[in-house]
């Protein structure tokens, strides 16, 4: 009985794993489209540019701007001026916010999301800060 109750809990916490993070890539592809950071990211102009993404907390899934995959690496991996890094994710079951700090732009922007009815909407206006 011990036995089974202890699969049960590790198969709950991969199910619960698993959700956090399928919420946390959906979250983070709808910040990454926002015109908030996409006004920021150039691509049009500088179509050399590459999706850098730098995070401390692990990232599973594909995320996206357009059809521009990102790469995903930790920050001490990356050698180009332009790059993304994921900063204070703090996710909740119904709510994800976090900052996203755009290297060689000078820009802070923080977003906040919040689930209703089983989808993930912009709860706040992000906000932008200057460096």
């Amino acid at each position: 009985m011990k036995n089974l109750i202890i699969v049960f809990l590790c198969m709950l916490n991969n199910s619960i794993y698993a959700q956090q993070q399928a919420d946390l890539q959906e979250v983070l592809n709808l910040a990454f489209n926002n015109p908030a950071a996409t006004t920021y990211f150039h691509f049009d102009e500088l179509p050399q540019r590459r999706l850098l993404i730098a995070c401390k907390q692990p990232i599973e899934g594909v995320i996206k701007v357009g059809e521009r995959k990102a790469t995903i690496s930790p920050t001490s991996a990356i050698n180009e001026n332009f790059f993304i890094e994921i900063q204070d994710i703090h996710q909740h079951p119904k709510n994800i916010h976090f900052k996203m700090k755009i290297y060689d732009e000078g820009v802070t922007v923080t977003f906040r999301y919040h689930k209703v009815k089983g989808k993930w909407i912009q709860a706040a206006e992000p906000v932008v800060v200057e460096s």
